[in-house]
């Protein structure tokens, strides 16, 4: 029996378990659609049983495999929560991390608070998706539910109170609560006075990749196994992806982390300590990021200088409408039919624009005021999806400019998440950009991660560099600008029309 460490990715759009050699090679990965819930009204909720039931689903294809599980590690998307009541049952579903109910909450939220004195606690910019809000929105429109709840617990704590009926929160997945202290580390009790929330219904605060138990009696009964395995919170699956790579460590890296996620955002951030948290003013912050919340590795945080959100679901609400997937066909077979598709469509997408409310996307978390111009009836659906292609690479041009101009240093573009499966796109990216692009080998780095830091906690590595160093992914592709385009795009964006 081959012996194996597993990794979650329970994230917005699907649901992974990876199994992976301590070498950080791939034996098997499993996926299911991430099916949530959607109310008349149009709000979205993560299924409670139906994440459950797919999480053993897969765990148990790994076990039918023949592999022997020796350490699990949970990484999920954030902000989401689940109620548990005194009982200990999960007594509602989860509000899905993008669901936009909460607006109301944090406008309440701004009407009573100073951004910038808020900021100097938690390090964040009150969008409506962080987990203060989504608990406050039960206050007010489930008050049953709000009352009888005696914990909350984020998606990857959900998970690991399945496992193990231990209640836990990383440092990582509470920096995006609105409820915690970036430097002290710990929950706020202004943020909690200010929301009128008690501090005993907040789980522990323990570091990414710290061991919380082994799986109970029921998870082995419902697995069909007899032994133990140790189980870790990972964090938030896009800084499972960082850690992973060896981003924001105590590796010393080259590139500047690219994340373009299906669903979610892309941003371009940095690292820093603990000291440099301390030694800069807030003004800094405050002035050049959106937020920084503490990293999966100790004692680190990362700081989002830019970000477009919704970037990956704008291209995906896109691409599904203009172009059908067979069901029999392969991810592979269908990029490559959209990307010989699009070379239909000339540099400009033969003059189609796109334009988003208020010229930008930044900072909004749902996809309205987004529209097509200068549309012919000559236009083809090469040119419309080529059209977003470019608008989206002109955002990246934007905001990698303004982190090189903040930072003063220029490295090499790392691109990791769905989207950088996308050749079409990610050629334009490198011609808009005029920079190579580089792809790692392993394209699941979010679970990847999530793994080795349950192997962390399971102490199957000697401490968290250990672990990275095991893991060595290298690069499997560098997309490079065409110099034809480069001038091409130059001469047509050189205004940056609808960035400026």
């Amino acid at each position: 029996m081959k012996e194996c460490i597993v990794g979650t990715d329970m994230c917005g759009t699907s649901m992974k378990v990876g199994a992976f050699t301590k070498d950080g090679e791939r034996l098997y990965l499993a996926q299911r659609k991430q099916i949530p819930i959607i109310t008349k009204e149009g709000h979205f909720y993560f299924d409670k049983q139906y994440q459950e039931n797919m999480l053993f689903e897969m765990l148990k294809e790994i076990i039918q495999k023949k592999f022997k599980i020796l350490s699990i590690g949970i990484g999920s998307c954030g902000e989401s929560v689940y109620p548990i009541d005194k009982e200990g049952e999960i007594i509602d579903n989860a509000i899905a991390w993008y669901c936009t109910r909460t607006n109301e909450q944090e406008k309440e939220f701004r009407e009573k608070t100073n951004e910038k004195d808020i900021f100097r606690i938690c390090y964040l910019k009150p969008f409506y998706n962080y987990s203060a809000h989504k608990i406050n929105w039960f206050k007010k429109h489930k008050p049953n539910v709000f009352n009888n709840a005696v914990s909350w617990v984020s998606v990857d704590g959900f998970i690991n109170y399945i496992l193990t009926g231990t209640k836990y929160m990383s440092y990582n997945q509470a920096g995006t609560t609105l409820l915690f202290d970036t430097k002290k580390r710990c929950w706020s009790d202004e943020l909690l006075e200010i929301n009128e929330l008690k501090k005993e219904t907040l789980p522990e605060l323990i570091e990414s990749g710290e061991l919380t138990g082994f799986i109970n009696e029921k998870s082995k009964d419902r697995l069909g196994i007899k032994y133990d395995i140790p189980v870790s919170l990972a964090g938030h699956d896009t800084w499972c992806g960082f850690f992973a790579l060896g981003l924001g460590t105590s590796k010393q890296f080259e590139y500047v982390p690219n994340f373009t996620g299906t669903a979610g955002l892309t941003n371009i951030g940095k690292f820093i300590g603990i000291k440099d948290l301390v030694d800069n003013d807030i003004d800094y912050f405050y002035s050049n990021f959106s937020w920084v919340i503490p990293h999966v590795y100790p004692d680190k945080y990362h700081c989002r200088g830019t970000n477009t959100s919704n970037y990956g679901a704008l291209l995906e609400f896109t691409r599904k409408l203009l172009f059908n997937k067979d069901k029999n066909e392969s991810w592979d077979i269908y990029y490559n039919r959209i990307e010989k598709e699009v070379e239909f469509s000339s540099p400009g997408a033969n003059g189609v624009r796109i334009y988003a409310s208020e010229n930008e996307l930044d900072g909004k978390r749902i996809l309205e005021g987004i529209n097509f111009l200068n549309l012919r009836l000559s236009s083809s659906k090469a040119d419309i999806y080529r059209a977003v292609i470019e608008y989206l690479c002109l955002l990246d041009k934007k905001n990698l400019n303004k982190f090189e101009k903040l930072n003063n240093e220029r490295k090499k573009i790392l691109v990791f998440g769905g989207l950088s499966k996308d050749k079409s796109f990610m050629k334009i990216r490198a011609s808009i950009l005029n920079r190579e692009l580089f792809i790692p080998t392993e394209e699941e780095v979010n679970v990847l991660g999530a793994a080795f830091l349950g192997g962390v906690g399971a102490k199957l590595f000697k401490d968290y560099d250990k672990a990275i160093e095991s893991i060595n992914i290298t690069c499997k592709d560098v997309i490079k600008p065409d110099n034809n385009l480069v001038d091409i795009y130059h001469n047509i964006y050189q205004n940056g029309w609808e960035l400026d």
